[in-house]
């Protein structure tokens, strides 16, 4: 009887303890081909059932959880690539590399976070806050060309979702859970966006993810 009882409260110790084991990094099944393994994503501006599952065109993803460092990206499940603080932690100094493209996002001062230059091959491009030290709205500037986009997060510090625009450009980037900075998707329509304006508008939601898990933002 006493055996049986030992028994019983080894099973029981067993069955507590699993409940309260790490959880492994969870990133969705399927991240890579176009469709959504759970609906119910943050936000609070667009229906989610409405969104259809075909138009995401890009995923970002931290490469371990947490790792703020290290980025991957893919787009449109054909293009893939990484970006990445040159030094642990240095959020001045950024490198990239996305299919053939590849280069550096960087301050121009340090810890001047407002005004950022993008530099890869053939694009000289700019990356500034409206106004200091406001992170919810960014214009991305080509002065070579005057193309332009705006980022701006849909309310004041909603870092969950991220609209990048312009006249005839309209994206939307959404964490894939709330409050989940490690695993974002791009929804809209890329076709007359060029790479480069690409991995520069990611590199918005990566580098205040980033910060504001660091509790730089608070």
């Amino acid at each position: 009887m006493k055996t049986l009882n030992y028994t019983f409260l080894l099973l029981f110790i067993i069955l507590v303890s699993s409940c309260f084991e790490n959880e492994p990094y969870y990133y969705p099944d399927n991240y890579s081909n176009n469709s959504r393994t759970n609906p119910n994503i943050w936000t609070d501006t667009v229906e989610v059932d409405t969104i259809d599952p075909a138009t995401r065109v890009l995923w970002l993803r931290t490469y371990t959880s947490e790792n703020w460092d290290y980025w991957e990206i893919g787009i449109n499940d054909s293009i893939s690539g990484y970006l990445k603080t040159y030094t642990s932690e240095n959020w001045d100094y950024w490198e990239f590399e996305v299919g053939e493209y590849e280069g550096t996002i960087r301050t121009y001062t340090s810890e001047d976070w407002d005004n950022w230059e993008f530099n890869c091959e053939g694009y000289d491009i700019s990356l500034q806050t409206y106004f200091s030290e406001d992170w919810d709205n960014w214009k991305i500037q080509n002065a070579n060309n005057g193309f332009q986009l705006r980022a701006q997060t849909s309310f004041s510090e909603d870092w969950d979702h991220w609209e990048i625009f312009n006249s005839v450009i309209d994206l939307d980037f959404y964490t894939y859970t709330s409050e989940d900075w490690d695993y974002w998707e791009l929804y809209g329509d890329i076709s007359e966006l060029e790479t480069p304006y690409i991995i520069a508008a990611s590199f918005i939601p990566i580098f205040t993810s980033s910060i504001y898990m660091q509790e730089i933002i608070e």
